[in-house]
């Protein structure tokens, strides 16, 4: 499947940040990572620095799928707000997830730090704007159930909005603790690190055959290579449908485009990143170099997004809604692009192992906060590795 289509802003920034070779020659090892991108790179990373003997693999160059398109916004919440998602599978559980995604960030801040180097990881408050009159109700409610269980936000009237962004709206949930960051720019770093920990790494490898044994799992490459291991962790997001017959969500196509850098760039508090509670949403983050990225205008068909005129036509809609938010300011689009997004019912994660694959584990993310979720994914499945359990893994199972 082709995850994105278009010119992906990183890409062109970041340009070839590290090269890989392709596997040559039978190997052995205790886990094989298959997939390349932002998640795999969490998980072997994790799994390095804990002395488990690694092999990850990908068919592309690395980082060149979801995460090229991914525009990277850290939230801690999913896009299903706490209040539905309380109803879904109970207020405890809902307030867990909220605050493992919290926690999830602080622990990219400190893994940043960590790796020394220059991830343009920066904390961010994030704006929830009510679209229409009719959500702020809902939002309201929203913010009386996260300061019930102690989340920092602040409920902003429209008038206090209206004051002080310049895009405006009808209400405002403001919350602290969500993130930004370049994920390639993380992916590759998280790499070199598990390299230099003892991790081995190869990319454009195809595999061809996976076949679990009574004491872990064969894989085998197009090249007729062997990969022995005692346990295979799926890490190719949107992907990882084709190896299971449970129905894990549904794919869209989702559209990005960014601009040149703006001068007089327009003031608005912390330059917050921004959503709405309009579904499908449109979102709005600004990088370090003054350009605003605006995403969403979802359609639900996996590859929509290989369509030229589609891309063109919800392009141009982008671009309309920043003229809509930002009239007094002139904006040249620099780059769009398009790529795979995927939802589930309740905008959870499926995590963890599943009887469909012994000594297997998967990580497929779901909903705007991918990265957030796979750093989750990233300790569960080292945690479960290491025959520990954790606190979060029942939220993410593949059974529940």
């Amino acid at each position: 499947m082709d995850l994105r289509s278009g010119q992906p802003f990183w890409l062109m920034k970041n340009g070839i940040l590290a090269s890989y070779p392709s596997l040559t020659s039978d190997r052995t090892c205790e886990v094989v990572i298959i997939g390349g991108g932002i998640t795999g790179a969490l998980i072997g990373n994790g799994l390095a620095r804990e002395s488990i003997s690694t092999i990850l693999i990908d068919k592309r160059d690395v980082g060149t799928g979801s995460t090229a398109a991914s525009t990277a916004m850290l939230l801690y919440g999913t896009d299903v707000e706490l209040v539905e998602l309380a109803e879904m599978i109970g207020e405890q559980d809902a307030v867990l997830c909220y605050r493992s995604g919290l926690q999830a960030i602080q622990t990219l801040a400190e893994l940043v730090s960590d790796l020394g180097v220059d991830c343009g990881f920066t904390k961010k408050p994030s704006l929830y704007l009510a679209s229409r009159q009719s959500h702020v109700a809902k939002l309201t409610e929203e913010y009386e159930l996260r300061r019930k269980h102690k989340f920092v936000v602040d409920f902003l009237d429209a008038d206090t909005v209206n004051a002080e962004y310049p895009f405006g709206g009808c209400a405002g949930l403001l919350a602290r603790g969500d993130a930004e960051i370049d994920s390639l720019q993380l992916t590759h770093a998280l790499l070199q690190d598990a390299r230099q920990r003892g991790m081995e790494i190869y990319d454009r490898t195809t595999v061809d055959r996976i076949v679990p044994n009574r004491t872990g799992v064969t894989l085998t490459t197009d090249r007729g290579h062997r990969i022995k291991a005692r346990r295979a962790v799926f890490a190719t997001g949107f992907e990882s449908q084709q190896y299971l017959e449970q129905k894990i969500g549904t794919l869209h196509s989702t559209f990005a485009l960014i601009t040149e850098p703006i001068e007089p760039f327009p003031e608005w508090p912390d330059r917050c990143l921004m959503w709405e509670t309009n579904r499908p949403y449109y979102y709005l983050r600004v990088t370090e170099d003054n350009r605003l990225i605006v995403g969403g205008g979802d359609v639900p068909y996996a590859t929509a997004h290989r369509q030229t005129s589609l891309l063109k036509s919800k392009s141009r809609l982008l671009g309309q809604r920043l003229e809509k938010w930002f009239p007094d300011t002139a904006i040249e689009v620099a780059y769009t692009w398009a790529g795979t997004f995927g939802s589930s019912p309740d905008g959870l994660a499926r995590i963890g192992k599943t009887k469909e694959w012994p000594h297997c584990y998967f990580a497929v993310g779901y909903g705007g906060n991918g990265i957030t979720l796979s750093t989750i994914a990233a300790e569960i499945i080292r945690d479960d590795y290491l025959g520990k359990t954790h606190p979060a893994a029942d939220l993410f199972r593949f059974d529940r």
